[in-house]
């Protein structure tokens, strides 16, 4: 589906649409420890910060949680799941037996730092996630007939000149973005977009939103993780 990039009065706006993730847990305890009764069967993988003099704060492990759930759910592996321990600062893995992918590749793509890219129809990267410095509150608007979702970005000025420009050679051509090498969407290029700032409109319910948001909040890792522990789990 193509949506478009257009421009209100006061900031540029955008249309586009983004895959949602699979869902996941957060264990209440926050033990990292599997239960005496869980069945798992699989690999246990523990990522921890890299370089990181303190704790990550429970919004970066929340975002860490998030980007490796659509990373995981992108390739297709949706039996898993993805506890974070807020105390510790870790992040556990629990992947299924799986025949299929190539596991020590797809462990080292899943603690890659950026994630998110806008690009041209060449193939250039225009923006990263790293370029999206904030992703602002959804908010509504109603023409009388339906209600339509918002959910704003603000760029860096780094991100603000180069998407300014890109915008301004590619009216009515798509920015196509991608989480990983994975194509969410293409939106086309209305007219120019200033200011470094922008809002996803066009969308119909609450729920897409809010899953768009935390796509495009995920964009990046909040914080460098590297794998501390690999523990191969089997059934009893």
């Amino acid at each position: 589906m193509k949506y478009r990039f257009v421009c209100f009065i006061l900031a540029g706006f955008v249309i586009f649409s983004a895959l949602c993730g699979c869902a996941m847990f957060k264990s209440p305890t926050g033990s990292l420890t599997p239960s005496p009764t869980d069945k798992f069967s699989g690999t246990e993988v523990f990522y921890m910060p890299k370089n990181l003099d303190r704790i990550p704060t429970a919004d970066e492990l929340k975002a860490v949680k998030a980007i490796l759930e659509r990373r995981l759910d992108q390739r297709g592996i949706t039996d898993c799941e993805v506890v974070i321990d807020e105390d510790a600062g870790q992040v556990l893995v629990r992947l299924p037996d799986e025949e299929d992918f190539d596991f020590e590749t797809m462990l080292e793509e899943l603690g890659k730092r950026e994630l998110l890219t806008f690009k041209d129809p060449e193939g250039n990267i225009i923006i990263t996630g790293e370029n999206v410095i904030e992703v602002g509150k959804i908010f509504t608007d109603t023409n009388g007939i339906s209600v339509s979702y918002y959910v704003p970005l603000k760029f860096d000025s780094e991100g603000a000149i180069a998407f300014e420009e890109a915008t301004e050679r590619l009216i009515g051509q798509a920015i196509v973005i991608y989480m990983d090498e994975f194509e969410i969407s293409s939106p086309i290029v209305q007219s120019k977009i200033t200011g470094g700032e922008c809002v996803i409109s066009g969308i119909y319910s609450r729920e897409e939103a809010q899953r768009l948001a935390d796509t495009i909040a995920a964009g990046a890792l909040p914080v460098a993780i590297e794998i501390v522990d690999v523990k191969i789990i089997g059934e009893e």
